[in-house]
């Protein structure tokens, strides 16, 4: 694996995320990449005791894992504020992350249409 460059794919995709207004394109074999950089990273173990290289190691480390979970809340904040201001959400960009997808989006058009009844209700 090159993290290096698997570093920079992620950096990458959490800056346009972070700088576009809407949701990005992420797809699921990008997410699972991303997914098994951080896995690969957090379990990583090395057998030199080098104070230095620990220590930029754990930086790295700490970087990579800032960039996906903020990746992921970013995409998570647009989603519930799109939803939230009734905008159109491009389901190709949520779609492969849920399982049951067409259940969980009659669930929330439902309650969204509930949460309008009892506003109109007051």
């Amino acid at each position: 694996m090159e993290l290096q460059k698997e570093y920079e794919k992620l950096y990458q995709h959490w800056l346009r995320e972070f700088q576009n207004s809407d949701l990005t394109e992420l797809t699921y074999y990008n997410f699972n990449e991303y997914k098994k950089i951080v896995d690969f990273i957090n379990d990583y173990k090395e057998e030199d005791k080098d104070e230095v290289k620990d220590a930029i190691f754990e930086t790295y480390k700490d970087n990579i894992n800032y960039l996906f979970d903020d990746l992921l809340k970013i995409r998570e904040l647009k989603i519930i504020n799109s939803a939230l201001i009734l905008n159109e959400i491009n389901l190709d960009n949520v779609k492969p992350f849920i399982p049951d997808f067409d259940y969980e989006k009659e669930k929330l058009l439902d309650s969204i249409e509930k949460y309008i009844e009892s506003v109109h209700k007051k």
